[in-house]
This record gives C-alpha cells, structure tokens and sequence, in this order.
C-alpha cells in the first residue's frame, strides 16, 4: 500500500528535503486518504492522479474540490493543529508524497513574521467557512 523512496530535492513542492526520508503512497480508486473531523499530522503532494475533497453536511456530500498533480492537500491540519474540515478521496490510482508536521513546522519557522501572520489569518477565514457551510448546509 505505502512505498518509500529516498529524496534529496523537490523543487516543485518548495520543501527541503536533504537528509530525509519522503513517504510516497500509492492509494486504489475510491480509498480515502484522511477523513473529515480525523486530527492529521500529514499533509499530501500530489504525484499522480485526481483527489477529490468531500465535506460531509447535515444532508449531503459535496465534493469541495478536485485536485490534480502537484496539489498540496491536508496542510490546514497541521497549520493551526485542529481536525480536517473534509475528507480526501481517490479518483482512480492515486500517488502521493507525505508532508510532514515537522517539514511544515520547519517551512513555516523560515517565513517572516508578516507571511506567518498571513498564513494564520487565511486559515482562519478557511475554518470560518467552513463553519458557516456546515450551517448552512
């Protein structure tokens, strides 16, 4: 199901790689990769593929967003540390590198103090809709 390989550079993704281990999964047709209210200490880059991004309502699944190569995907969880709003789902096979809560940690902690503010306030406003769908839905 999950195979690793080893690599020193993604250029595409923006993440220092030297020194570790990148996690690359493969995942079948239909198979979710995170569902939605599930803590995540992950988040994906797409490889290969279709993803979709389903929410769950009171009365329906909406599919939120269909993602193709070189989407990130799952970072809000590791962003402000709270469930994931919506599930992830494969269209198809599906490959994808793993991002971890350090590699995001490390990525962020570069950042200056007005794009770190940024991201916050940006991930709040995601959430805050988030809700309001749920509620409105």
């Amino acid at each position: 199901m999950a195979e690793t390989h080893q690599r020193t550079k993604d250029r595409r993704s923006g993440v220092d790689r030297r020194d570790t281990t990148v996690e690359v999964r493969e995942i079948r047709d239909k198979h979710h990769i995170f569902r939605q209210n599930e803590m995540g200490d992950i988040a994906f880059l797409l490889v290969e593929g279709t993803v979709e991004i389903v929410k769950m309502t009171d009365n329906d699944e909406v599919v939120l967003a269909t993602l193709e190569k070189g989407a990130m995907f799952g970072e809000m969880a590791l962003i402000d540390n709270l469930p994931r709003m919506a599930s992830a789902r494969a269209v198809g096979h599906v490959v994808v590198k793993v991002i971890t809560r350090k590699m995001m940690e490390k990525k962020i902690a570069s950042m200056d103090t007005f794009a770190r503010g940024l991201v916050r306030v940006l991930s709040n406003h995601v959430r805050e809709m988030s809700k309001s769908m749920r509620n409105s839905g």
